[in-house]
């Protein structure tokens, strides 16, 4: 392959084509919504445009009077309403702010009944997640139950009254038959009772308020072990802490005068199948250790 020794000549400029008629920017803005390109077509070039010589600009006749009314009829002719126009987009408006919830402080709990418990939960409004649920769930079991586990929240996905449903419920099921735990055993529940719609998420405050049932529902069960799936569950609970998940395993905590574990949540194990081993000795400790307290 030759090689060309390297041309001292300087080459001549490259023309820039007028990107614009030179309008206003109203008279832009009213072409551009006709349809009407208003800009100059970009330039093309060949495989060898620099050799080609560039030709001499072409002689500008002086505007006439004539050319001028011309031009003026046809920009009011644009800018004049038209059957045939496309219609201009909807304008979008924002959405209407809702009123701030007025917050009720939560109902006198004590002494009530497990059912007025439950209609109390439902018709609470102590909390910013009472304005924008979609539901809610008291819980799912027996209120007499010796295992209590707690969700994190209500899936906002699901719907009814049930606290865990499809995969979620099918992981639980399938735990409690391996454990020797008949449905009767067991009571879940959620750390909320407000099934929040998509994109709500409870405040620690919420979740402060609504703890007020949940203490009551383990007086009301007083189960022989809780069951915190996750750590939203375990700072609720037992105290806020930096520490991950694994520094809440392995030991038996207590709430409320009850054996308590931390273990995975749900959805989490669904995601990651392969930290159900450690799941299940997490249930595993929980069974050897009411195993080593009965009583004769």
């Amino acid at each position: 392959m030759s090689h060309q020794p390297a041309s001292t000549v300087p080459s001549a400029p490259t023309a820039q084509a007028p990107q614009s008629l030179g309008l206003d920017a109203r008279r832009i803005a009213m072409l551009k919504a006709t349809g009407v390109n208003w800009r100059w077509p970009a330039p093309t070039q060949g495989p060898d445009a620099s050799s080609q010589e560039i030709p001499p600009a072409p002689t500008r006749e002086p505007t006439t009077a004539s050319q001028v009314a011309q031009h003026a009829q046809t920009t009011e002719a644009l800018a004049a309403p038209s059957d045939t126009a496309p219609p201009r987009p909807p304008v979008s408006r924002a959405a209407p702010t809702p009123a701030p919830l007025t917050k009720q402080p939560p109902m006198a709990l004590d002494g009530l009944h497990w059912l007025d418990l439950q209609q109390a939960a439902s018709a609470c409004q102590a909390c910013g997640l009472a304005a924008g649920r979609v539901g809610h769930s008291w819980g799912q079991g027996n209120e007499r139950a010796k295992w209590l586990f707690i969700t994190p929240r209500l899936n906002p996905s699901d719907d009814g009254e049930t606290t865990v449903q499809g995969d979620e419920l099918a992981l639980l099921q399938s735990l409690w038959q391996a454990m020797g735990l008949r449905e009767t055993d067991v009571f879940v529940t959620s750390l909320t009772k407000c099934r929040a719609g998509l994109g709500l998420h409870a405040s620690a405050e919420d979740t402060a308020q609504c703890l007020a049932y949940l203490q009551h529902q383990v007086r009301w069960l007083q189960p022989d072990m809780i069951v915190a799936l996750g750590l939203p569950v375990a700072h609720a609970l037992l105290g806020a802490s930096d520490a991950p998940l694994a520094q809440w395993r392995g030991r038996i905590h207590e709430w409320q005068g009850t054996p308590t574990l931390v273990t995975y949540p749900l959805d989490v194990l669904l995601r990651r199948p392969v930290d159900k081993a450690k799941w299940w000795a997490d249930l595993c400790l929980g069974l050897d250790h009411l195993t080593a307290n009965e009583t004769p």
